[in-house]
């Protein structure tokens, strides 16, 4: 490609106007930076990004004093006793002296349960 050439223009009243146009040769090769390459031709095709200068944006690293100071904390899940329950079988004794036998209380709606709070509340 030459370094110059020129360019015919065509305007609204029909007159020719010739341009000069310079062409600036790019010293170091582009960086491939993605697009799409053709195994037939070898030609590449870049993506707009990689076509267009670009400006360097600058995206201080932020330290907060909260991520910096935060202690970590873990906690076991291991129970202290284990919990499940042991039919009684032939071979096996159960111990049911200290146990106790709980029934399900009637049902309490959420309207029940405003009803009550608005009670209490008039109550007082």
């Amino acid at each position: 490609m030459p370094a110059m050439f020129e360019v015919e223009i065509r305007l609204a009243d029909n007159q020719i106007k010739i341009v000069t146009v310079e062409v600036e040769k790019q010293s170091k090769a582009k960086p491939y930076i993605g697009g799409f390459r053709s195994n037939k031709t070898g030609q590449s095709y870049h993506h707009a990004f990689s076509q267009t200068d670009q400006t360097a944006s600058y995206h201080p690293e932020r330290n907060e004093r909260i991520v910096q100071t935060y202690q970590y904390k873990t906690k076991s899940t291991i129970m202290m006793r284990e919990f499940g329950t042991q039919m009684e079988k032939g071979d096996l004794y159960v111990d049911t002296r200290k146990d106790k036998i709980i029934f399900p209380r009637p049902y309490f709606s959420s309207e029940m349960w405003k009803r009550q709070r608005e009670e209490t509340t008039l109550y007082i």
